[in-house]
Parts: C-alpha cells; sequence; structure tokens
C-alpha cells in the first residue's frame, strides 16, 4: 500500500509540476508572434460523480505569420485540458474574447523549429504547482511511513 501511494504520488508530481515546468522552459525558447483570434469559447465540464463540481476549459482558434506563410493554431496553454482550480480558465477566455472582438493582435509564442506550433500562454501556474508539490510530498511520505512502520 506504501509502494501505491508513492508510486501515484509520483505520477502526479510528474504530470503537474514537472512536466508543465519542463514546458515552460521549452517554450521560453520559442519566438514570440502577433497573432490574430480568430474564434474562442469556454468548455463548461459537470463532474456528476464529484458532487456536480463544473470544470473549464478555453479553447481558442488563431493565425499568425512566419516567413510569408501563414499558420493557424489552436494551443491555447501549456496547460492541457479543464480544471477548477482557479479563475485561470475565464480569466484567460475574457482576456482572449476581447482580443477576438476587437481584432487586436495578441502573442502568440511560435516554434522556429517547426511553425506550425504555437501557444498562447507559456506561463506556469504557480499556485497549482506548489499545491500538488505540497501533495506529493505528504503522500510520499504517508507511503514511506507505510512502508517503514514496524
Amino acid at each position: 500500500m506504501g509502494l501505491g501511494f508513492i508510486g501515484v504520488s509520483l505520477l502526479v508530481g510528474w504530470m503537474l509540476v514537472v512536466k508543465p515546468i519542463h514546458e515552460h522552459l521549452r517554450v521560453g525558447q520559442w519566438e514570440q508572434l502577433p497573432a490574430t483570434i480568430t474564434s474562442v469559447k469556454m468548455l463548461e465540464n459537470v463532474n456528476p460523480s464529484n458532487g456536480g463540481t463544473t470544470s473549464y476549459e478555453c479553447q481558442a482558434s488563431y493565425r499568425y505569420e512566419v516567413a510569408g506563410k501563414t499558420y493557424e493554431a489552436s494551443g491555447v496553454s501549456i496547460y492541457k485540458g479543464s480544471d477548477n482550480l482557479s479563475n485561470f480558465q475565464q480569466r484567460i477566455f475574457n482576456e482572449l474574447s476581447n482580443h477576438e472582438k476587437s481584432g487586436k493582435p495578441f502573442r502568440a509564442y511560435v516554434n522556429p523549429d517547426n511553425p506550425e506550433q504555437a501557444v498562447l500562454y507559456r506561463s506556469i501556474r504557480w499556485g497549482v504547482t506548489i499545491g500538488v508539490a505540497i501533495l506529493v510530498l505528504l503522500f510520499c511520505s504517508a507511503g514511506f511511513v507505510i512502508i517503514l512502520k514496524p
């Protein structure tokens, strides 16, 4: 049982702490270019098995130009999927909606080695990252206590 605590904790830590930090560093090397937001929508996912909690996911499409060629992309954030951990999804939805309505350019981070890869938000969500890291440490510690308990 202790190994289960440790294993699941490390897997969650990899997915929600290490992987986003790695993505942030990788995308940090990409070129920042102006992009035109062409569509924005907010998905609301209600989870009946979890007391009807709602998670949110902002989705967007946008165009940008690299070396005279126009590309279209839909990568919004280095974080994939929906969540209800903060107001991040709602905040970016509002920001992108304003840019879509005004036609004002928004920044996109574009992979110079593969211009088809782009993302609009590369920032780390520190509140989520630190919270998950603390939980990972607590559950790993519990796993070790279970293993070492005489």
